[in-house]
């Protein structure tokens, strides 16, 4: 991928709020920032309820994608490429990849591999949040290297 900026979102599953995303994994690392926000009626809320990848190569000819992208992340987006991960028929968030000044159209083979690399993301994240909810200790090679607290 050629990309300026990447993230990969969860949705929160709990009862305390509408459904919202979270950001948990940002390329380059700003570990400042904690986005969170409401999945309204826009294009994110499509993508999450619709499993519907979104690619914009040009984000000013799709305005209303640009300034919502912007609310949220506080960053002006050239190109966005969206993409659900999505397990069991379920939406668990999204991937997302971003230029920031020149616009990018992403080829069908690099969308796929998009697709794919959103699929083990949810698999990871899926293992992880079940791992934590059933209180269990996961026998990782490097574990040593990655201290106990990562997983």
């Amino acid at each position: 991928f050629i990309m300026d900026y990447g993230f990969i979102t969860i949705l929160r599953q709990d009862d305390e709020s509408e459904v919202e995303g979270s950001l948990v994994w940002e390329f380059p690392s700003d570990e400042e920032n904690v986005f969170e926000f409401e999945l309204g009626e826009d294009r994110l809320a499509e993508l999450a309820y619709y499993y519907k990848p979104i690619h914009v190569p040009d984000l000013e000819q799709d305005k209303a994608l640009r300034q919502e992208l912007e609310d949220i992340f506080q960053k002006r987006f050239r190109s966005a490429l969206l993409i659900p991960m999505q397990i069991l028929g379920n939406c668990l968030g999204f991937l997302g990849v971003f230029t920031l000044e020149k616009p990018r159209l992403y080829n069908l083979v690099e969308i796929d591999m998009g697709q794919r690399l959103a699929d083990i993301a949810a698999l990871a994240i899926l293992t992880i949040l079940y791992t934590r909810q059933n209180d269990m200790k996961l026998d990782l090679p490097g574990e040593e290297v990655l201290g106990e607290e990562s997983i």
